[in-house]
């Protein structure tokens, strides 16, 4: 200890003493601020790996209802800004709210997908505005906001045209949930 102490006041004493050789005129200084997360565990959110959809032969379909994000960030409160989906190459489609569902042909491979809280789904538009692979809905602050600590469950609504072919079980598209801080 008493070894720490002599080199921090050996270490004093230069500082001191080069801080007496500025010149009298020198009054201003840039001086660079680096701020860095020491932790990442203060800003975490967990978010389901999968969401099953069930097609049934009758036409109805078995969407999640217990879907849910947990804000397990120490600092801040989040709110769900964006959703982005792609289907990746599986030859799904995502529809415009414009297009008749039930007029597409048998096995159509395309779907109106809606997201949000119960009672407020936004549809997943498509980029190009009629059918694509690709489509995004965005999210005010005030929509779906998630506490510090808090959970909230995601509601989905999907429309889509009959099927006459089954198939297990199938990677449709991916889905991608931007999140920004409160």
């Amino acid at each position: 200890m008493k070894k720490v102490n002599i080199v921090l006041s050996a270490l004093l004493a230069v500082t001191v003493l080069f801080g007496a050789t500025i010149p009298a005129d020198a009054a201003t200084s840039n001086v660079n601020i680096e701020i860095k997360a020491t932790a990442m565990d203060n800003v975490s959110v967990t978010v389901p790996t999968v969401l099953p959809i069930v097609f049934h032969e009758d036409g109805t379909n078995t969407l999640p209802t217990n879907w849910t994000i947990e804000n397990k960030s120490t600092i801040a409160g989040i709110h769900l800004a964006q959703v982005d989906m792609n289907a990746a190459g599986s030859d799904w489609s995502l529809l415009a709210a414009t297009e008749d569902t039930k007029k597409l042909p048998v096995d159509t491979k395309a779907i109106q997908f809606s997201v949000g809280k119960e009672g407020g789904l936004k549809l997943v538009a498509p980029t190009n505005g009629r059918s694509n692979a690709v489509g995004t809905v965005t999210f005010g602050a005030d929509e779906i906001s998630i506490q510090s600590g808090e959970t909230q469950v995601l509601s989905f609504g999907v429309k889509r045209g009959a099927f006459t072919n089954s198939e297990a079980s199938a990677k449709a598209f991916d889905m991608v949930l931007g999140f920004e801080f409160n």
